[in-house]
């Protein structure tokens, strides 16, 4: 898949009281870069506010997921919502949320490292 990410509303490497990165940041619509993905995935925006990760996602809309989506981004631990492991992010997520939320990388090493981890999964990742 290719995959193009709009500096002007991705949200990332934040700190302080909005420093919180969500899908979808209700406060200001900035998304982190798996929000972004979701969006290209026809994820509606409503459905992505305030919303952390795709495992949560999937819980929040009850599995309505696209399974391209699904496939990269959360693991189905159990079918069983009692079970409050039902879902977890892959490693693919994780990995992307934690070089989407660093403080201590420039801008160029941001990209260059989801580039180069997109690119181990198949996927190109364009930044403009």
């Amino acid at each position: 898949m290719w995959i193009a990410l709009r500096r002007k509303n991705w949200l990332r490497g934040e700190s302080g009281s909005q420093g919180i990165s969500y899908l979808l940041r209700r406060a200001d619509g900035k998304q982190c870069c798996l929000g972004l993905i979701a969006s290209q995935y026809g994820i509606t925006k409503e459905t992505m506010e305030d919303v952390d990760t795709p495992g949560n996602l999937y819980i929040r809309i009850n599995r309505a997921l696209p399974a391209a989506y699904i496939e990269l981004f959360v693991n189905i631990v159990s079918d069983e919502y009692d079970q409050g492991n039902s879902v977890e992010d892959t490693s693919l997520a994780d990995v992307s949320m934690r070089i989407n939320d660093r403080q201590d990388v420039t801008e160029t090493e941001r990209e260059d490292a989801l580039v180069e981890l997109f690119a181990e999964h198949g996927h190109t990742i364009t930044f403009y």
